[in-house]
């Protein structure tokens, strides 16, 4: 009892330390931690609000865009039936045959 006496202030010097490193210091963790998670939110909020003034803007771009691609739909590829796209080559082949006065003996 003597030399817990005699140690005391090392003793409470330990304590402190070990209530600042197992108590203080995880809770100032866990702040930081959720400010971290808070400053995320804040960040999303900002860009919904962002988008929610522009609403009109992107609903204008999106008419936009559907009349560029109602204008550019010709220019897509569509994806045609074997038989009608080799009756239409063959159409054109033989319009080109006749343009041009040749004669064919085998085709294949």
């Amino acid at each position: 009892m003597h030399e817990l006496k005699k140690h005391a202030l090392a003793l409470s010097l330990i304590a402190t330390l070990i209530i600042i490193k197992f108590i203080f210091i995880p809770i100032a963790d866990w702040q930081d931690d959720k400010q971290g998670q808070l400053a995320l939110l804040e960040r999303k909020v900002a860009k919904i609000d962002d988008l929610m003034l522009s609403k009109e803007k992107i609903v204008s771009w999106g008419a936009v865009l559907e009349q560029q691609i109602t204008n550019l739909s010709n220019d897509f590829y569509i994806k045609q039936d074997g038989g009608k796209f080799k009756r239409k080559q063959q159409k054109l082949i033989e319009a080109e045959i006749k343009v041009f006065d040749l004669k064919m003996n085998n085709i294949g």
